[in-house]
């Protein structure tokens, strides 16, 4: 009984074969096709109406798994685009157009698979990782995020494992895993800047950081024994 149990578990992707699969439509710089993406331990695939438009990506062979939102995925490969697209690497859009839920699930999958950051616009609110204390909120702050012309307005929500901004359009919310951060900065108590690899926010802060989310997020960037860069040594 017990044999038969776990035979059904692994056939219909249980919890020692998580997965998932996307109904999908891809847009081509010409036409479009349609398909299947799925999302594994062993990285993602993805299969179309035309076999020339289908790929498989290890997680190390993608450069930036990113979620926009509850139906669109981008996938930043390093795959070049050839002299035509100017030799820059080519990005995958994906629409979700049935199939599973892009959930926090699957993003909690992803961050924990990817060896690069995962960029995601949605902003979950379950605790993410394995500590009892993980998802906690340290402190909310209504913000500002300055843009190149204007800015958007929402609220930082600054939590143990992670900081999110969660805007009023959609569009501009983010969320940021502290061990992401490559640096960050504080004029002031009203000042905030987060910087990645990919890209860097400036906030004006409607009310004080405080102290102790300071503290949590310097420690967390610029802990003891942290090399300059993300990496560890040999």
């Amino acid at each position: 009984m017990m044999i038969l149990l776990l035979a059904l578990l692994v056939a219909q992707g249980g919890p020692s074969n998580p997965g998932w699969s996307f109904d999908v439509h891809h847009d081509h710089a010409w036409g479009a096709c349609h398909g299947s993406l799925i999302v594994s331990e062993s990285g993602i695939r993805l299969e179309t109406s035309e076999p020339d438009h289908a790929r498989e990506w290890s997680w190390a062979d993608i450069q930036l798994f990113e979620i926009v939102s509850s139906t669109e995925i981008r996938i930043h490969s390093y795959e070049s685009h050839g002299a035509f697209g100017l030799w820059r690497d080519r990005q995958f859009r994906i629409e979700i157009t049935g199939g599973a839920a892009l959930d926090e699930a699957l993003y909690r999958f992803a961050r924990e698979r990817s060896p690069r950051p995962i960029r995601t616009r949605m902003v979950f609110d379950a605790p993410a990782g394995p500590r009892p204390d993980a998802g906690r909120t340290l402190q909310e702050i209504p913000a500002r995020h300055d843009h190149a012309l204007g800015g958007c307005e929402g609220t930082l929500r600054i939590a143990v494992d992670e900081i999110a901004y969660i805007a009023e359009d959609p569009n501009d919310s983010r969320v940021w895993r502290l061990d992401d951060l490559a640096s960050f900065a504080s004029t002031d108590p009203f000042d905030l800047r987060l910087s990645t690899r990919d890209d860097t926010f400036h906030f004006d802060l409607k009310l004080p950081l405080t102290e102790a989310a300071y503290a949590h997020i310097w420690r967390s960037v610029y802990r003891p024994g942290l090399q300059s860069y993300r990496g560890a040594l040999p």
